[in-house]
């Protein structure tokens, strides 16, 4: 905090692996936490740039025992587009948004606010988190529900509006 820092405010991409931040003490974590997570809503205040923040293995931060990660990307989620920024959340398992009722209450608003979902290959038992979790952004309904779970390696299915979805494949272009 009052060292060197690699930290460059004016690079197009920012990124905080915070991996080692992970094993230190739960006070100290929550503290770090609390900074980064500040200092990218301040780039997100930033009118100059469109700024998207990407929170990669979301699970890591939706614990009740660390609300305040998960509460900011509940007002996240709210805001961010009043300032031509974006939030993407990602995560491998959907039971990650399904905890407390309250964990519940607040990734269903992530959810709500999301201007798209992308949703990869699920299994038939994770059908009935993801049904909980969008039945008030739309729901999916059987056709879906039966695309996402035979999808195959690619294949994604899209929401980009409480009514407007359709699956897309993505192939990947061989190398030149």
């Amino acid at each position: 905090f009052c060292g060197h820092t690699t930290l460059r405010i004016d690079s197009n991409i920012i990124v905080f692996n915070i991996k080692e931040l992970m094993n230190s003490d739960e006070n100290i974590r929550n503290a770090l936490f609390f900074n980064i997570l500040k200092y990218a809503w301040g780039l997100c205040l930033d009118k100059n740039r469109n700024t998207i923040l990407s929170v990669d293995e979301a699970h890591v931060f939706i614990d009740e025992q660390r609300p305040i990660a998960l509460d900011f990307m509940f007002q996240m989620a709210k805001r961010i587009r009043k300032y031509q920024g974006m939030q993407i959340v990602i995560t491998q398992n959907i039971k990650d948004f399904l905890g407390t009722p309250e964990i519940q209450r607040r990734s269903a608003a992530i959810i709500n606010a999301c201007q798209y979902s992308m949703i990869l290959q699920l299994a038939p038992n994770d059908m009935a988190d993801l049904l909980t979790l969008y039945k008030s952004a739309g729901g999916i309904n059987k056709r879906e529900q039966e695309g996402i779970v035979t999808a195959e390696r690619g294949e994604i299915f899209v929401i980009s509006w409480p009514m407007d979805r359709t699956f897309v494949k993505l192939v990947a272009m061989p190398n030149l």
